[in-house]
């Protein structure tokens, strides 16, 4: 693949006044939210730990949530068949072995490929498995490629487009991301800039770890999206154009820095719990809240704000419970999560109400 020279612009997501001296929150950008009440898919063999992610194929629904098995041996992913209410199989057993793998942090399935992508943190590494693999019971075993050698990441996702990239987030020494080959063994490009509005002078890798976030990639087009889980920023990056074609920010986030290491102020508001996307849209789960006011409940939200892929606002839900991570139908019409019912991580579904 040639190198890329990439051509910067921020376009700031202008739907306020050049006399506002910052932009809205996002619960004044949007219209009040659509209640939606969950319903429990009831798949009697499911067993879930705490899902940090999920992402869904036709009816196929792949859950990252890091459970053992009946050998205490940790799997991390469950993969279910949501129509047929029925568990497919447990997979990815937690090692340092052939095959086994270390904190993947994401589930990312791509229909044109056919593959599910997770990035392991552990591992520092990608690794790409086709569902058919998946679904014969087949080891995990699949492309893997190792991002040891540039640099520390925390996120990482595959962007399929007319080259195969890899694009992630991380403790840089100038770009906010960093776009790797289909090898992994070249760095394409570094792209974007995090932004400074602290008063004091801290590098990029401090600013890596305060704005670290969820990535989720374009199904069909060579853009992704970032939504930051410190604040309520959220960029849209077009890898074909080489821009970052659209930017949001109301609140810059509350930290310090201990030791060499960022820490999060207890009354900082946090911002995005996770995101997901359609062809149309970005549904983003935000938070908002702060650990001083709602403690733990603060990595959780019930508040879906949902935007094109231009950062236009669409509308907005609210969820009759708190959850960690999401999921919608290619359709835009059901949204898949869990929550604690009963005392019990349940799988549920929103059925989304379109606005008249």
């Amino acid at each position: 693949m040639k190198k890329i020279t990439f051509l910067f612009c921020i376009v700031f997501f202008g739907l306020f006044s050049c006399k506002t001296s910052s932009p809205p929150s996002l619960h004044e950008l949007f219209e009040e939210p659509i209640p939606l009440k969950a319903s429990i898919i009831d798949i009697p063999s499911l067993r879930l730990g705490n899902p940090f992610s999920l992402d869904l194929l036709d009816t196929l629904l792949i859950i990252n949530d890091w459970y053992p098995d009946k050998n205490l041996q940790m799997e991390y992913f469950t993969l279910l068949d949501v129509k047929n209410k029925a568990v497919i199989r447990r997979f990815g057993k937690e090692g340092k072995g052939p095959n086994e793998i270390l904190q993947p942090l994401s589930a990312q399935l791509n229909k044109n490929t056919g593959l599910f992508t997770t990035f392991l943190a552990g591992n520092q590494s990608i690794v790409s498995v086709s569902m058919d693999s998946l679904m014969l019971a087949g080891n995990f075993i699949g492309d893997k490629i190792n991002m040891l050698n540039h640099g520390l990441f925390t996120r990482g996702i595959r962007v399929d487009g007319k080259d195969v990239v890899y694009v992630g987030i991380g403790l840089f020494d100038n770009a906010k991301y960093r776009i790797l080959d289909a090898s992994g063994k070249n760095i394409v490009a570094d792209l974007g800039k995090i932004y400074n509005q602290s008063n004091e002078d801290y590098n990029n890798a401090i600013l890596g770890m305060v704005f670290q976030g969820r990535l989720k990639p374009h199904p069909h087009e060579e853009k992704f999206v970032y939504c930051s889980t410190a604040n309520d920023l959220i960029e849209i990056v077009d890898l074909k154009k080489g821009i970052i074609a659209a930017r949001f920010e109301s609140y810059y986030p509350k930290f310090r820095v201990e030791n060499g290491q960022a820490a999060f102020e207890k009354d900082n508001d946090n911002g995005y719990c996770d995101v997901a996307v359609t062809k149309k849209y970005i549904y983003c789960l935000f938070s908002g809240r702060s650990v001083d006011e709602y403690g733990g409940q603060a990595l959780k939200a019930n508040n879906i704000f949902v935007f094109d892929w231009e950062l236009n606002p669409v509308t907005s839900y609210l969820l009759d419970c708190d959850v960690q991570a999401i999921a919608v139908s290619e359709d835009d019409s059901y949204l898949y999560s869990s929550s604690i019912i009963d005392d019990e991580f349940e799988l549920i579904k929103f059925e989304m109400i379109k606005r008249l």
